[in-house]
């Protein structure tokens, strides 16, 4: 099973690609760990500083999907 793989050097973003005018990465792939699963997903900017990135993830029979917030590490 997927999800019992090491979460140590795992790649979980495929194949983004970055729109400069929408300032956002779109077209590519994320995966989950906790549900082993992987989904299209879209990644922009949640303010201008550019230190959190808002991801969309589009899962299958969601209108929505689900969004998480990711913050820079320092």
């Amino acid at each position: 099973s997927l999800k019992e793989r090491s979460l140590l050097n795992l790649v979980i973003l495929q194949e983004v690609k970055y729109d400069r005018r929408e300032e956002s990465w779109s077209n590519g792939t994320l995966y989950e760990p906790r549900d082993g699963k992987t989904y299209r997903c879209q990644i922009s900017f949640f303010s201008s500083n550019k230190q959190k990135l808002k991801v969309r993830i589009f899962m299958p029979f969601s209108i929505k999907g689900r969004i998480q917030s990711w913050t820079k590490a320092n």
